[in-house]
């Protein structure tokens, strides 16, 4: 049988958010900082940044080159993920509607764990020196062990900012960020055509906000009456909290049960309506590959390069390249090729291919 999923679960933004106003809050798994290390592209001048210690020719990336750089990362994303049938990063995904049968088939496998996206603060408002390179946060106070939980956003904001370096020794957290990544964002619709001066602090943020962002269990699945508990004859919905019990994550294969949360942990209770079982639950889950595989994020990179009408940023030679490298078509065609749904330029072919040959496929549905 074909492939078989239900269910509109709606994605949350996870892992490295991109930097970039409008398109701050818009999912990818190539952060901008990644995408100049894939494309062996000088950081500070992709954050429009120059830096008269940098005696490589690169030309200073704009605002716009920024954000379309983002929105068609983003946009080749949702493609290859649409074949893959998981995301290529941890993504949280809530209010995912199915039929309540025992088990439930997500939407998207690769499943995790029941659970939403979390969020704590851990400094608000914390000074940044940039005494040193890189800028250096803390020593701060803490009881947190995982530093891949530590994430770094402007202050009051969702723009998150990646960190070189996170360490946490003897209850001690310690953050470092290179300068060129912290350009003040009042500032980021106002860059100078020749860049941001690197030697001028007036160009970078002053603090930012450090928070833990994880995996929070305590809310995974509602069971859902539509018309009632007790005596199933009222026209208002009703609805019991559940568990998730994850049976195969790599097709996403799930139970979901009436429980109660407390004290960390769930306990199992019964149906409030024997006469009338549930019709549906909705699920709260974390799903995707990790870590994201470097031939996905490659992937992502070349058929953003495709779909890019002009290269990243005008007047770079180096970008030019690259961007022109994913944009060859070859003079000989293949069948195969021809009917390549991403297109007939080689970062398409190359993107496609990826995305068969680690796609998750379901040959039975229950």
């Amino acid at each position: 049988m074909p492939d078989s999923g239900s269910g509109t679960g709606t994605p949350v933004t996870c892992g490295v958010v991109p930097d970039t106003v409008p398109e701050a809050l818009r999912r990818t798994c190539v952060s901008l900082v990644r995408y100049g290390k894939l494309t062996n592209y000088n950081e500070c001048s992709l954050f429009g940044v120059r830096h008269d210690q940098d005696t490589r020719c690169f030309g200073i990336f704009s605002q716009f080159d920024r954000d379309n750089i983002l929105y068609y990362l983003a946009e080749s994303l949702e493609e290859i993920e649409r074949v893959l049938k998981y995301p290529l990063c941890p993504t949280w995904y809530t209010d995912e509607v199915h039929p309540n049968h025992y088990p439930h088939l997500t939407l998207w496998k690769k499943v995790i764990a029941g659970g939403i996206r979390g969020s704590t603060d851990i400094a608000a408002g914390h000074g940044i020196d940039y005494t040193t390179e890189p800028a250096g946060i803390g020593p701060i106070a803490t009881t947190l062990t995982d530093t891949d939980e530590i994430k770094v956003f402007y202050p009051d904001s969702e723009y998150e900012i990646e960190p070189s370096v996170v360490q946490i020794s003897g209850g001690q957290l310690t953050v470092f960020i290179p300068r060129c990544r912290l350009v003040n964002p009042d500032l980021w619709g106002n860059q100078p055509e020749s860049g941001f001066d690197y030697n001028d602090l007036a160009n970078f943020t002053g603090a930012v906000d450090i928070r833990r962002i994880y995996n929070d269990t305590s809310t995974q699945a509602e069971i859902v009456w539509p018309h009632g508990s007790g005596s199933c004859a009222s026209c208002s919905e009703a609805t019991a909290t559940g568990c998730i019990s994850v049976k195969n994550g790599e097709i996403g294969e799930v139970g979901a049960l009436p429980a109660t949360y407390s004290g960390g942990s769930w306990s199992s209770s019964s149906w409030s309506c024997y006469a009338c079982r549930p019709e549906k639950v909705r699920l709260n889950y974390y799903a995707g590959a990790d870590p994201t595989p470097l031939t996905g994020e490659n992937a992502v990179v070349r058929l953003a390069h495709t779909k890019m009408p002009s290269q990243p940023c005008a007047g770079c030679d180096y970008t030019r390249g690259i961007w022109g490298r994913d944009r060859t078509v070859p003079d000989v065609i293949t069948r195969e090729r021809a009917n390549n749904p991403f297109g007939l330029m080689d970062g398409a072919w190359i993107a496609w291919r990826f995305a068969q040959a680690i796609r998750k496929v379901r040959l039975f549905s229950f």
